[in-house]
């Protein structure tokens, strides 16, 4: 069953990239972000583990914008394309 529409808009900033921190605009989602560790085991969740929680509890489809305000548009695309291929 198909919907059509948006479903959720929310806002999440991240403050020191991958070994950060993540806060949703409504203060409901505020977690650590750890690196991999090489050995496999980790002190915590890494962004592609939320992301992949993220996008399977979604269940649908999703679609994400980037926004680099130092960036031009085009250059953050690009840059998104390259991350997508690497981390789809």
């Amino acid at each position: 069953m198909a919907q059509s529409g948006k479903v959720s808009v929310t806002t999440v900033t991240v403050a020191d990239g991958r070994a950060g921190h993540a806060v949703s605009d409504a203060g409901v989602l505020d977690v650590p972000l750890r690196r991999p560790k090489v050995n496999g085991v980790s002190d915590g969740t890494t962004p592609e583990q939320r992301f992949a929680a993220a996008w399977g509890g979604y269940g649908l489809s999703a679609t994400s914008t980037v926004d680099i305000p130092a960036m031009e548009q085009q250059q953050a695309q690009e840059l998104a394309n390259v991350a997508h291929e690497h981390c789809p």
